[in-house]
């Protein structure tokens, strides 16, 4: 994610570069490396 399409796939609104109307919606394809749920 961010506000260069040459080294990100998104903006910040999460739509795709260069598809229009593609929006990519799931939180792990945008952010891949969040680390694993706090245990309870």
């Amino acid at each position: 994610m961010g506000t260069d399409r040459e080294y990100t796939v998104v903006d910040s609104d999460h739509r795709v570069w260069g598809v229009p109307n593609l929006f990519s919606v799931d939180g792990s394809s945008v952010m891949p490396t969040q680390g694993p749920p706090t245990p309870r």
